[in-house]
């Protein structure tokens, strides 16, 4: 974790993976949160899951798209691109 002004980091292998800002919260690797404030932003998967989560589900963006994929192995389309 690293604090940085306004900015709270969460970094593994040199990556950062989380940030808390006051425009909201980053998921990936971002500075960029819109003009939005109070605003979550997750960066695009790199790689797409392909396996089912247990009790649970994952919820990622894909090409902007947000998804969710259930615990059958259910993949819906939450907001298109």
């Amino acid at each position: 974790m690293a604090v940085a002004g306004d900015r709270v980091s969460f970094s593994t292998s040199g990556v950062t993976r989380m940030q808390l800002v006051d425009q909201g919260v980053g998921i990936g690797n971002t500075t960029s949160f819109g003009d939005g404030t109070l605003v979550v932003f997750i960066q695009n998967a790199t790689v797409i899951p392909t396996t089912n989560p247990t009790g649970g589900g994952i919820l990622y963006a894909e090409g902007g798209a947000l998804k969710w994929r259930g615990s059958a192995g259910t993949v819906s389309t939450v907001a298109p691109a």
